[in-house]
């Protein structure tokens, strides 16, 4: 019954009750989950299981994500960190996952994006690409023909680099599209340089604890 359940849920300490075994091992929300029409979801309805956005601002929702946004995004805080969010079915914690989220790429848009530069990793990319390359074609073509690929298009891939390097650096709009491709080639490289430090359990030095402002990340 709709009605009973809502006069059992109406104080928000007693849905506790949803989880609560019987002597079967049932549960009230297992038991729900098997009808094929949801007293729970008729009760909280969109606004709890996918609140939108005017439903998060009734419910304070910008309110905590603000705060906790706030203290996670502290300068001279240093990582590793973990913040645990429980709360019972239904009350939207993804929904405050998201805003939190947004709000703190609102914190973190603040800081001067990284542009590509050369590196050990860029030079080991590059030279496994064009051997690849070189193998394959020296296997099925010709020999001369797969060092001639390989060598056309490392000179091609390092002008393409140097093109983005300067590019990037230059002040305009016409060079626009090399400061987005210099972005977006420095951040990527940087996910693949901490993905193989981690692999290859070498994990990146953390700076001293210090009271310096840090930039957000």
């Amino acid at each position: 019954s709709r009605r009973l359940a809502e006069l059992l849920l109406r104080n928000p300490k007693d849905g506790r009750l949803l989880y609560r075994p019987n002597k079967a091992g049932e549960t009230p929300y297992n038991i729900d989950c098997s009808h094929q029409k949801s007293i729970l979801t008729q009760i909280f309805g969109a606004r709890h299981l996918s609140p939108t956005e005017s439903d998060g601002d009734m419910l304070g929702y910008d309110l905590y994500s603000s705060a906790l946004a706030d203290i996670l995004s502290e300068p001279t805080m240093q990582p590793p960190i973990c913040v645990g969010l429980y709360a019972q079915w239904g009350s939207g914690k993804s929904f405050l996952l998201k805003k939190l989220e947004d709000e703190m790429k609102t914190f973190a848009g603040q800081q001067v994006e990284p542009l590509f530069q050369f590196s050990w990793l860029v030079v080991f990319l590059s030279l496994l690409l064009c051997g690849s390359v070189a193998l394959v074609l020296g296997f099925t073509v010709d020999p001369r023909l797969a060092v001639a690929v390989s060598l056309s298009l490392l000179a091609l891939l390092y002008l393409f680099f140097v093109v983005v390097y300067f590019g990037g650096r230059r002040e305009g709009d016409s060079w626009n599209w090399a400061w987005v491709l210099s972005t977006r080639l420095a951040r990527h490289i940087g996910y693949l340089e901490l993905l193989l430090k981690l692999m290859f359990v070498n994990p990146p030095e953390l700076p001293e604890q210090t009271t310096r402002a840090l930039p957000v990340r």
